[in-house]
């Protein structure tokens, strides 16, 4: 689980593109070091198929390309850990993306199988 209020990259055009490159960052190196940490050892070589799941527990329901867009810098850190080797079509890994309303605690689960 990766703590944290997620947004949608792809609402709030009034921000400046440092900021919105700032948070992605810090997103993708939380997943990093968690994925690194938690992970390494306990999944397949990173080319290796696996199914990934992402819940993000969110403060509002988000639509399904910002959902997509606010997980981005998680599945990267994914992917600079070698989790994965490779988030493209032809990797062979299979995304799913699901979303629940929490206002108590907010961030992501990552769930390998």
């Amino acid at each position: 689980f990766l703590p944290g209020p997620l947004k949608n990259p792809l609402n709030g055009s009034h921000q400046h593109w440092s900021v919105r490159a700032r948070w992605a960052k810090d997103w993708r190196r939380k997943a990093h070091l968690l994925a690194k940490a938690s992970l390494r050892g306990v999944v397949p070589a990173p080319s290796t198929p696996k199914d990934i799941r992402f819940v993000a527990w969110v403060w509002n329901l988000m639509d399904d390309d910002g959902l997509r867009a606010a997980i981005k810098p998680v599945r990267d850190g994914l992917k600079d850990a070698q989790i994965i080797h490779d988030d493209g079509p032809k990797s062979g890994h299979r995304f799913s993306y699901d979303q629940a309303i929490s206002r108590e605690e907010r961030g992501v689960w990552i769930l390998v199988d």
